[in-house]
């Protein structure tokens, strides 16, 4: 059960986390094999017997040498394919089998070399083969069938070889080897989900940051053809109301003559005000798209409040009427001198 729902989380797996972790064990897969390049040499000169292995000793250090590294153009063709996002099954099969391949010849010196009645020996490889499941389960955790090629790999040959001396101690130790290699396996599949999770949650992140960048720009677009067009109707709306500003003061000084009725003069200059506070409104308008894109800079002069109140009460007087309100400002002795913006 737990298997079948690992399993099942792989195959879930999005096609960019799959790349993304494909890039990221790639790019440590040369150096990684250049260090075990380096062990191999070392674990070799400690295992060889006697001179006379010397000549098959160098032999099997050259091949694992030049399969090591093949390791740098192997991971380079893995890392491209991944950042492509293109045939990644073709990649993962090359992981894998390059994985399985190194780590078989790896432990086959161990397998042709190793004296296991040896009890001096004995531990040393143990120590050596313990280090090797570390080394191969952190290598390949990024990829997890790797990974389990990989630790299969490296743990058979010693198993058999364990497994053929037949003596108590070697069974003992190639049970306890088989224990190891399932806790390290354990381990790296945990670690291969957590660095998933990670993954799939910043790919998760940039398509966010795409999208919040995406709706910045359209509301971006939005607010500036909405200041186009408030720019545009409140320049349409001012050229005719000038105009009725214009012939309202025209009739209000009576330039042609008296208007007949003195109710005449109340209406014009009723006329003449509510058309001024609708003037007023329409370069406010103009204002409010010069404050939204920074351009607007306050005024700062004197002013009376007692003026403020005034002028309010008398622009909203005739509407005020129309609903039987009366609108009344006492302001007895009132003198506040103020110092800032007048209309904002």
């Amino acid at each position: 059960m737990w298997q079948s729902k690992r399993s099942a989380e792989i195959s879930n797996l999005p096609k960019s986390v799959r790349a993304a972790q494909l890039v990221l064990l790639a790019q440590g897969l040369g150096k990684d094999m250049l260090i075990v390049v380096t062990a191999t040499v070392l674990v070799g000169l400690y295992l060889i017997p006697s001179q006379a292995l010397w000549a098959p000793l160098s032999v099997w250090l050259a091949s694992f040498s030049l399969l090591a590294l093949a390791g740098l153009p192997v991971a380079r063709s893995i890392r491209k394919t991944a950042m492509r996002e293109t045939r990644l099954d073709v990649a993962e099969l090359t992981l894998t089998g390059y994985a399985g391949l190194t780590c078989t010849l790896w432990s086959s010196l161990i397998f042709l070399y190793w004296h296991v009645h040896e009890t001096e020996q004995l531990i040393i490889i143990s120590a050596i083969i313990a280090l090797a499941n570390v080394s191969t389960a952190t290598t390949f955790m990024l990829y997890r069938p790797a990974m389990l090629v990989a630790l299969f790999c490296i743990n058979l040959p010693v198993l058999a070889k364990l497994i053929v001396a037949g003596t108590a101690n070697e069974l003992v130790l190639a049970l306890v080897l088989i224990g190891t290699a399932a806790i390290f396996f354990r381990a790296g599949w945990n670690s291969n989900q957590d660095v998933a999770n990670a993954l799939a949650l910043r790919q998760a992140n940039k398509e966010l940051v795409a999208k919040l960048n995406l709706s910045l720009a359209e509301a971006n677009y939005a607010n500036a053809a909405k200041s186009r067009f408030l720019a545009t109707v409140s320049h349409q709306l001012r050229t005719p109301l000038n105009a009725i500003i214009g012939f309202s003061e025209l009739m209000q000084q009576k330039v042609h003559g008296a208007l007949g009725d003195n109710r005449y003069d109340d209406y014009v200059t009723d006329i003449v005000d509510s058309s001024d506070r609708l003037l007023g409104m329409i370069n406010d308008i103009l204002d409010l798209t010069k404050l939204e894109s920074g351009e607007l800079e306050p005024i700062d002069e004197p002013f009376r409040l007692p003026d403020i109140l005034e002028q309010a009460i008398k622009q909203n007087t005739q509407l005020a009427r129309q609903h039987g309100i009366t609108l009344v400002a006492t302001t007895p002795d009132m003198q506040i001198d103020l110092n800032g913006d007048r209309k904002h």
